[in-house]
């Protein structure tokens, strides 16, 4: 589910990336799965949805504390709740 997630976000099949996303998301909440809430803040960054697009980016933090790009998520977070 994870490819087809990136996959459809690949063929900018918003909807259907972002439900699968979501999906994979209530299924588990696995570190090696944490990407999936960068692509699903991607998604809602590009629909304008700021708050719910630092939500995901939160999530992946969360889930994932020792990534090496914590500090950029972090930063993303930052600039998207200063809106």
């Amino acid at each position: 589910m994870r490819l087809l997630c990136q996959t459809e976000f690949a063929q900018k099949e918003y909807p259907q990336s972002l439900q699968t996303a979501r999906h994979v998301h209530q299924l588990t909440r696995e570190p090696q799965y944490a990407d999936l809430h960068l692509v699903s803040a991607d998604i809602l960054v590009n629909q304008g949805k700021s708050r719910e697009a630092a939500e995901e980016y939160q999530m992946f933090v969360d889930e994932n504390p020792n990534d090496p790009r914590i500090p950029k998520v972090k930063s993303l977070i930052s600039r998207l709740t200063a809106k």
